[in-house]
């Protein structure tokens, strides 16, 4: 009984070295596992923080770059309306300036116009004088021609008239008594 006592013991002895060494194993597995997940997980964890963190600061450097726009737009948006206001003097003042501009151009031509009328209004007056001057001349002159003619006339009519008288014609005599 001692022996088998002792084979028992030492098979106990035996199976609890064997459970021991199970565990031990196992717990060894589930430890370099557990290590193994935790490295992963870590290895992960630290890629993932080294990606945000990288992308963190190229969003921090574009909002950075966009800072500099943002202030230059508030810049920009605080001085439009002085600009505005500049723009639209500036436009209505160029405006004012075409306008007249424009108006004097039309003045200029309109007098010019006048001046050229009144020009050819004289030249036409100047040519009817000189048509009137011309045909007056003509009518003195037609009117002399008249009264050298009348007067031709006249002294044809008295030479006929005196002229049997003083030439020495025969006037037909009445008839003899």
């Amino acid at each position: 009984m001692a022996a088998y006592e002792a084979a028992l013991q030492k098979g106990r002895q035996q199976e609890e070295e064997t459970y021991r060494y199970e565990v031990e194993r196992k717990r060894k597995i589930e430890t370099d596992a557990y290590e193994q997940k935790k490295q992963q997980v870590e290895v992960e964890l630290a890629e993932t923080t080294a990606e945000k963190e990288k992308d963190w600061a190229r969003r921090e450097a574009i909002l950075t770059g966009q800072q500099q726009l943002l202030e230059t737009y508030k810049a920009t948006v605080q001085t439009f309306p002085q600009e505005l206001t500049a723009a639209v003097q500036q436009a209505r003042d160029e405006a004012i300036k075409a306008a007249q501009h424009t108006a004097k151009v039309r003045a200029d031509l309109l007098e010019k116009e006048e001046a050229a009328n009144s020009k050819v209004h004289e030249a036409e007056m100047q040519t009817l004088y000189d048509t009137i001057s011309q045909q007056k001349a003509q009518i003195d002159a037609l009117a002399a021609d008249l009264k050298a003619a009348l007067k031709q006339v006249q002294e044809l009519s008295t030479k006929v008239i005196d002229g049997p008288a003083n030439t020495g014609i025969a006037q037909p005599r009445e008839a003899v008594s």
